[in-house]
């Protein structure tokens, strides 16, 4: 049996266990656990169903990991209902991580009244609600274009004394950008700058991502919030940097201002000389990037910027497929 898991087979792992059932010869616990884990990842909900009864059934311990693995195999797939089902009937099993893993999907499926009777539930058993908790649920009414009810539940959580974070002004300017509401975006940007709050590379990707447009493509003001992500962010946060800066290339390059694009690659190259590490942690980033592109018919564009990458000099870029 441990060998058809091994190899990843989990049908038949199931059918050797269901023989040693009919013998009587019971699995361990151990590896019933396992067999558990493994349907949950393959998505094999049947098989993973009558391998969580049967240990219900023996009064077996079922381990959190195999629990935690079918929880998040449900979310997957969008089995909320039976993904809630199985957090509450195993509180103690999960963190408040999970339960927020829950709010998020139903927050986008616009689901603002599942989202608070999670909340619910969390208070009743004793659960700490975070801003976090309040952000998703804010957002579950902003998905359905309820401004008013997500700032009630904003004023909720300041009522509670709760301290934002810079996530809760980046679901609004986000939320605005992708509306085309760009100056109700850099009011709460500004909101943010006077409470104190620091900015990061999620704060900056809506606001490249409007002026990036293909109908209303403006590289100056690209270049702006680039620069700004630079001075904020710069050699203490690499990784967000370079989440930001392969964001810029692509909207650039899509928007055919390859010249710009190589100026930010440029750019990353001397914050990674500055922080005195290769390839500060977004090397992985750049390469989804590149594929991205090629992906699109911009393999000409992207060979200059590899060479811009490796600090040679690329020449000239082939023409954008896409006129702006």
């Amino acid at each position: 049996m441990l060998y058809h898991l091994r190899t990843k087979q989990p049908r038949q792992a199931l059918k050797t266990y269901e023989e040693s059932q009919k013998r009587g010869t019971l699995t361990s616990p151990f590896v019933q656990n396992i067999l558990l884990s493994t349907h949950a990842r393959v998505s094999d909900f049947d098989s993973a169903k009558e391998v969580y009864k049967s240990l219900q059934r023996s009064g077996t311990q079922i381990t959190a990991a195999s629990l935690r693995s079918l929880f998040s195999s449900y979310l997957d797939v969008g089995k909320l209902e039976e993904a809630r089902n199985l957090i509450f009937q195993h509180r103690k099993q999960y963190t408040e991580r999970h339960y927020a893993m829950l709010q998020q999907k139903y927050a986008l499926n616009a689901d603002s009244t599942a989202v608070r009777e999670i909340m619910e539930e969390m208070k009743q058993h004793g659960i700490e609600i975070t801003i976090t908790n309040y952000r998703i649920l804010a957002q579950s009414y902003l998905q359905k274009y309820d401004v008013g009810g997500a700032v009630n539940v904003i004023r909720e959580a300041t009522k509670l004394n709760l301290p934002y974070d810079i996530s809760i002004y980046n679901l609004f300017i986000r939320y605005y950008c992708l509306r085309d509401q760009v100056s109700h975006a850099l009011t709460f940007l500004k909101s943010a700058k006077t409470d104190g709050v620091e900015y990061d590379c999620y704060t900056y990707k809506p606001l490249i991502s409007y002026y990036g447009r293909k109908n209303f493509f403006d590289p100056v003001n690209v270049m702006v919030y680039w620069d700004q992500a630079v001075e904020q962010l710069g050699v203490a946060d690499g990784e967000g940097l370079g989440k930001v800066a392969e964001h810029t290339v692509w909207t650039l390059v899509r928007g055919g201002d390859l010249e710009r694009a190589k100026v930010v690659v440029g750019r990353v190259r001397e914050v990674e000389e500055a922080s005195g590490e290769e390839e500060a942690g977004w090397s992985m980033e750049w390469e989804k990037t590149w594929d991205q592109l090629k992906n699109e018919g911009y393999g000409g564009d992207v060979a200059v910027l590899e060479a811009a990458w490796r600090g040679e000099d690329g020449g000239e870029g082939a023409s954008s497929p896409v006129a702006y």
